[in-house]
């Protein structure tokens, strides 16, 4: 496709799916409103999945995110770039620019679901997982 081997944009997103089996990794996601689990995914820009994660849907998106974007980055050397959304604020973005890494966080220009640039891919992903 032109592009160089390795890659260097990664998009990361969350979402909450409900669970029916209890355990320890079930939780109330209060944004969301689900009881279950949530799932962070690393994709990269053309929606191929790099890392994938899953936990208790009560752990914020600030926290939550930080070992499956860790394992992301490390599998590639050159990472410059991480769209996330505004919730990812906090660990993830101190971890990502102590290393260089630019992270992307769009501001919300309308209320409601809006295709952004970019963070759409990942969108699309987790449209096609579910």
């Amino acid at each position: 496709m032109g592009r160089q081997a390795s890659h260097s944009v990664l998009l990361c997103d969350a979402f909450s799916v409900k669970s029916a089996c209890g355990g320890e990794q079930i939780g109330f996601d209060g944004g969301k409103k689900v009881h279950g689990r949530k799932r962070q995914l690393v994709t990269d820009t053309l929606g191929l999945l790099w890392a994938a994660d899953v936990h208790s849907a009560q752990e914020h998106d600030s926290r939550g995110p930080l070992d499956v974007v860790k394992e992301a980055v490390c599998k590639l050397c050159r990472v410059f770039k991480l769209y996330v959304d505004s919730a990812y604020r906090g660990d993830v973005s101190a971890w990502l620019e102590a290393r260089h890494i630019e992270v992307v966080i769009p501001a919300r220009l309308t209320p409601g679901f809006t295709p952004q640039a970019q963070r759409w891919v990942v969108e699309r992903s987790i449209a096609w997982l579910t």
